[in-house]
């Protein structure tokens, strides 16, 4: 068995990894040939923060961040 510090831990990592999926299965879905361009640079936008928010989250959750050691 996985020996975790933190219990809350894996689940951030794949929250996070979770986020990042999504936003680039958006991505792929084609956002630009659904609308104007207003919705497709929402979309974009959208598509930028989720895998941000994403990797920020796994790294912070898997202890990467803020110089934990």
């Amino acid at each position: 068995m996985m020996n975790v510090e933190d219990r809350l831990e894996p689940l951030g990592v794949v929250v996070g990894v979770v986020l990042v999926l999504g936003s680039l299965g958006t991505l792929l879905g084609a956002p630009w040939a659904s609308g104007g361009a207003v919705v497709t640079l929402l979309q974009l936008l959208g598509v930028a923060l989720g895998v941000g928010l994403g990797l920020g989250l796994a790294l912070l959750s898997y202890g990467v961040g803020l110089g934990a050691s």
